[in-house]
Parts: structure tokens; sequence; C-alpha cells
């Protein structure tokens, strides 16, 4: 069976084959359509082998954790130090040998990733308790991930890189409820995002590259407030949230073509994360609590405080104007709506409450109006369901924000639910009948 990056190359071949009068166009489609289908069962035979590998893995390190539980605190000092590390020993010799012998295989690589990043943990955690080390959890936690780190790269697997997201978030919460600085995880989530780059360099359009990259913008969001939350009124770090989410959205938009993967994660969480602060801040009392421009002040000092304060605000609100900016530039307007929240949230800041209250609830009414009318225009019934949602998240919103009666209310609900269902059925129909 060919690998998935033979496969690719193929694919990009195959215009040039064409030109050339090497192969014609039916037989350039039927090899497409070939290498398509087993790619598809290529695909799902290693996400078997990777469920499969990970779970022995798993049963493997509990079964030992299991067995050397019952009469561990009878056995000699020098016996439970070599104990210790004989599941990392284990673990790196399959390790190795999967770099030499299985490297295009996702299975072996993922399940010893796993196994070799659990036995990195459970030896840390029995030498300290055998000799009785100290220390804090957090600091076990830290060491753990940075020593599991290079396994994702070594063996260019995906679950090692997520265990380490994981962990670092985890990690950050401590520290910061300690007193520290959240910017150390961003440090931290660069090491993991020089792998993921790797993996979507690797394969653009697999999954295990979209489920990095998610966990990655996952933990960026986490790392937004971590650093912004005790360091500036909460205007400007909404605000921060604002244009990170277009940012995402609107990047994820660019890359649709050269790299699927990361295209999908990005979209959804900009999307979504767009609309649900936009929903919020449909709320006149949530504004009254953001403040204004003339709250913008730092209320943590020291330099990590400054940095998160200063620049971090700016240079995402700098990026995503020149990420809405570019995409009007190119007639991009499917991601204009959306990547314009900065453009918003600094004209609500600048209004009075009840004015940015109602700024927000046009803005989303015009998201929700947009995606529909795009929808229609391309024959795409997903967007059009997507705008129809919007609109009906306004109109929800709104209700339970007046003092509307119950009967009135659900009267509402059932005329906008059957209006919903009757647009999908209609436009259903109407793309139906306009398909080639």
């Amino acid at each position: 069976m060919a690998s998935k990056r033979n496969i690719e190359w193929l694919r990009d071949e195959l215009p040039a084959l064409v030109e050339k009068g090497v192969l014609n166009a039916d037989a350039a489609d039927r090899l497409r359509e070939h290498y398509s289908e087993a790619t598809a069962s290529q695909e799902s035979r290693n996400w078997i082998g990777i469920v499969f590998s990970i779970l022995g893995a798993l049963l493997v390190g509990a079964g030992i954790i299991l067995l050397l539980a019952y009469n561990w605190t009878e056995l000699p000092r020098p016996l439970r130090a070599v104990i210790a590390f004989l599941p990392l020993l284990a673990g790196q010799l399959g390790a190795g040998r999967t770099i030499w012998t299985w490297r295009e295989e996702l299975g072996p690589r993922e399940g010893w990733g796993v196994f070799l990043a659990l036995s990195v943990g459970a030896c840390i955690a029995l030498i300290s308790q055998t000799y009785h080390l100290g220390g804090e959890f957090d600091t076990f936690l830290l060491v753990w991930m940075i020593l599991c780190l290079p396994l994702a790269h070594l063996l260019r697997a995906v679950m090692p890189a997520l265990l380490c997201l994981a962990g670092f978030a985890w990690w950050a919460i401590l520290w910061k409820g300690d007193g520290g600085s959240g910017l150390w995880l961003w440090l931290l989530l660069a090491a993991v995002l020089a792998h993921s780059i790797d993996v979507l360099t690797a394969d653009r359009a697999g999954q295990r590259a979209s489920v990095l990259v998610f966990a990655s913008c996952v933990v960026a969001l986490l790392a937004v407030w971590l650093t912004l939350v005790e360091s500036l009124r909460p205007g400007i770090w909404i605000l921060t949230y604002a244009a990170l989410l277009s940012l995402m959205y609107v990047g994820g938009g660019f890359l649709r073509d050269a790299s699927p993967a990361a295209h999908g994660p990005l979209r959804v969480i900009g999307a979504l994360g767009v609309i649900g602060l936009s929903a919020a801040l449909t709320f006149s009392p949530v504004w009254k609590e953001l403040g204004g421009w003339g709250d913008f002040h730092i209320l943590k000092s020291g330099e990590a405080g400054w940095i998160g304060a200063r620049v971090m605000p700016f240079g995402f609100v700098l990026g995503a104007l020149i990420a809405w900016a570019l995409a009007l530039g190119g007639r991009r307007r499917d991601l204009c709506w959306l990547g314009a929240a900065p453009l918003v949230v600094l004209a609500g800041l600048s209004a009075q409450p009840a004015v940015a209250s109602v700024l927000f609830n046009a803005y989303l009414f015009a998201v929700g109006l947009a995606g529909i009318l795009i929808g229609v225009k391309e024959r795409r019934l997903g967007r059009v369901n997507s705008g129809m949602i919007v609109v009906l998240l306004i109109a929800t919103t709104r209700f339970f924000d007046s003092d509307i009666g119950f009967i009135a209310k659900g009267t509402a609900f059932i005329v906008l639910g059957a209006a919903f269902l009757a647009a999908n059925i209609v436009l259903t129909r109407r793309f139906r009948r306009a398909a080639p």
C-alpha cells in the first residue's frame, strides 16, 4: 500500500502529466478516484490501529501499577528503583524500534509514545517516593511534560503532544494560582506548535493534525485569560479575545487550500468564539461591568504584567485588523463579517452601555443575515442554517431579556421553528433542482 505522502505527491503531479500528454484527463480522474478511496481506507485502518495501540499501552501500564502496588512498600529501595526504570527502558526500546522499522505506521508510534510518556511520569514519581525527594506537584508536572515533549518530535506522534498541552495548561493554572505569570504558557505552547507545524507539513488534510490544532487553539485561549485576567480591566482583555478569535477565523479561511487540517479547527473555534462573545455582549449589564477607555490601565505591576497588558492586546488587535483588511481586499466577504468583531468591540468600548448593547444586537443580526444570503448565493444549505441559527440566537436572547409573557414567547418560538424547518425544505428542493 502506498503511503499517504506518496499519494499526495502523485495528486500534485497529475496536472503536469496531463499537460505534457503523458496521461489524458480521464485517466487522471480515475487515478484521483482510485487513490481517494485508498486514502480513506488507509485513514480508517490507521485510526483503528491508533486506538488499539493507545488502549493497549494504557492497559499494560495500569496492570503494572496494580501488580506493583500490591506489595510495593515491602520491597527494598534498590529493587524499587530498578523496577521504576524498567517500564521506561521498555518504552525506550519499543520507541526506538518503531523509529527504525515502523516509521510510517501511525499505530505503533502513537501507542509507544503514550506508553513512554506515562513511563516517564511514573519513574519520576516512584523515585521521588522511594527516596523521599519531596517537591511540589506543579514542579513534577512541568518536569514531566518537558521530558515528554521530545517524544512527540522523535515519534512524530500526536498523543504525546496532546498530553503535553494538557499538562502545560494544568501547570500554568497551578502556577498562576501561586502568583506566577501566565506568559510562561505561551513559551511552552510555542514548543508544541513547532511540532504542530511539522505534523501539518507532513499531513495537510489529516485528522491527527486537526485534533492537534484544535487543542492548541483551546490552550491559546486559556493563555490569554491567564496572562490578562489580573493585568487589565475586563473591557481590554475582551477586546483581545475578540481579536484572537477573529484572527483564528480569518486565518483559517485563508488556509482552506494550503492546509485543510488547520482550516477546520481554526474556522470552528473562531466562529463559535466570536458568536458566543458577541451574544454575551448584547446584554447591557455586561457593558456596565466592562467599562470603557477610561479604565485602560494596568492593574498588576512588574515586567510580566507590563508585557501582558501592553504588547499582547496591541499585537492581537493589529494582526486581526490586518487579516480583516486582507480579506476585504481579496474579496473574501465570507470572512469579513466575523472578522470585523474587534472593530465592533472598539466601537462598543467608545459608546454608552445601552448603545453598545444595541450595536452588538445589530452586528449579530447582520452576521446571521449575511450567512443566509451567502449560503443561498453559493447553494450551501449548511451556511444558510448557520446564518439562521445566529438570527434565532439573537431572538432567543432578546426574549429572555424582555418582559414578554410565556405564552407570547412560546408562540414566537413555535413560529420561528416552523419558519426554520420550512426554509430548509424549500431551499433543499430548490438546490436540488438547480444542481446539474
